[in-house]
């Protein structure tokens, strides 16, 4: 059992009391076992601070720093701040049409995997073409993740390299 799990257990208990639905925004959690799960986080090393200070995760700890977008683009060699970052484009805090962040999808695909090349849209849907198929299927599925993380959906096919 991990100091996480029990966290997400109080969590999930704290859900349930708290009336959600009738919006209450907190629910406050005492007792010696509440006090037993911040003394043993506290004592986990790389936690700062006492009391619920210690519950706050930051860095690798923080399974939720990034937003949807921002992770699925570094689970696909993309990390937010970079300069490949850069290179592909940033998401605008103003509404994107379509094509734009299917094109961002595209160069996030396409990092790191040179010969193989991307045609078509959103609207019309994607070839991938690469000499060797296994790397063609590679790109296919990075494709599919990467606008999956620019919220959008559309057929993606292999093509061979000719067509």
């Amino acid at each position: 059992m991990t100091t996480r799990g029990v966290v997400d257990e109080l969590a999930a208990a704290a859900d349930l009391v708290r009336g959600k639905a009738d919006g209450v925004p907190a629910a406050l959690l005492r007792g010696p076992a509440v006090r037993a799960l911040v003394i043993a986080t506290a004592a986990d090393p790389g936690q700062g601070g006492t009391g619920a200070a210690a519950l706050v995760r930051t860095g690798p700890g923080d399974w939720f720093a990034l937003g949807h977008r921002e992770a699925v683009r570094a689970a696909l060699g993309v990390a937010p701040g970079s300069a490949r970052a850069e290179e592909v484009g940033i998401a605008s805090v103003a509404p994107e049409d379509e094509e734009v962040r299917g094109a961002r999808a595209v160069r996030v695909a396409l990092v790191g995997h040179d010969g193989a090349s991307v045609g078509g849209s959103a609207a019309g849907g994607y070839a991938v073409s690469a000499p060797d198929p296994v790397l063609a299927g590679r790109v296919a599925a990075r494709l599919e993740v990467a606008l999956a993380g620019e919220d959008l959906t559309g057929p993606v096919r292999v093509v061979p390299p000719d067509a």
